[in-house]
Parts: structure tokens; sequence; C-alpha cells
């Protein structure tokens, strides 16, 4: 599993994930935790940013929900896909001298490619578009991203993450 590093908002209502989301589409049963730990929430709020787009460059967002199993001192970490969805980069940006600044650019449309019905989403021209995911019990949520086959001139890859 893709491992990121997490930075806590006040009072831990929002993460960010810092990372350079290597290309990866899928997440493989595995004997180590990552993600972002979601058992007390029922509901995350998602926006995606990068640094270097330009306008209409695009990303492919993937969302899996992990749920643990436990035998004894073992646990292995089972993911359930959640979604696949299309990124397209508008033109709102960051802000100087914040943690997002005025080099990255947020996805303004999210088209969901395959996934259930667990999430919702909203869109608006040159706004930040967010994604809402139903965790529907997820004890953990990975998300992955991947530029293959896509127009994207961006370098490093974000996604903020609100739990709800």
């Amino acid at each position: 599993m893709p491992t990121s590093q997490l930075l806590l908002t006040e009072k831990a209502k929002a993460v960010l994930y810092p990372s350079t989301f290597t290309n990866a589409t899928t997440v493989g049963v595995s004997n180590s935790q990552s993600g972002l730990s979601c058992s007390y929430a029922n509901l995350a709020k998602v926006s995606v940013a990068a640094t270097g787009t330009a306008d209409n460059d695009q990303i492919r967002l993937y969302a899996f929900g992990v749920n643990t199993l436990t035998s004894g001192s073992t646990t292995t970490y089972v993911p359930h896909f959640i979604g696949k969805f299309l990124c397209t980069f508008g033109t709102k940006t960051g802000v100087s001298s914040g943690v997002l600044t005025e080099n990255e650019d947020f996805v303004d449309t999210f088209a969901k490619e395959e996934g259930d019905s667990s999430t919702r989403i909203s869109n608006g021209t040159n706004e930040i578009a967010t994604l809402t995911i139903d965790l529907q019990g997820a004890e953990y949520l990975v998300l992955t991203m991947s530029d293959a086959g896509l127009t994207f001139g961006g370098s490093a890859r974000f996604a903020t993450v609100g739990l709800l």
C-alpha cells in the first residue's frame, strides 16, 4: 500500500496528504497499515490539488476503504474499491505563504468513471470541486492517483481530506 505523510490541522478535523502519489491504481491486501484512520467518521470530504498544472490538465483519483481482519497477533488489511474519478484542474489556487500556495492548482471537476453509490460530487467552473465519500464502516481511507494516458504537467500531487 502507498504510504502518506499526515499533517493534522486544528482539532484534527482535516487532514492533508502531502505526497507525490506515484502512479498507483490498485491497493493490495497487506499486513501493514497505511492510509488515513477513519474508524469514527461517517464521511470524508476530498479535494485534489497539484503543483505545476495547467487549466484542463487531468489526473485520476482512486479511493479505497480498508478494513482489518485479526486473528491472534496477526492483522490483515483488506481494501475495498470505492471509486475511480477523472479529475480536471481549473484555475483556483492556494494562497501565498499557505500550506497550499498559489503554485498549487485545485481540481474543479470530478467525474465518476467507476464505483459504488457511496459518493457525491460537487463541481463548479474554476471553483474547488469536492468529492464526499460515505465511508460505510471503513477503518482506513486510502487514496491513490495516476496520470497514465492523460495530459498532466504537474509534479507534486495533494489530497485534502476532512472527516465528518
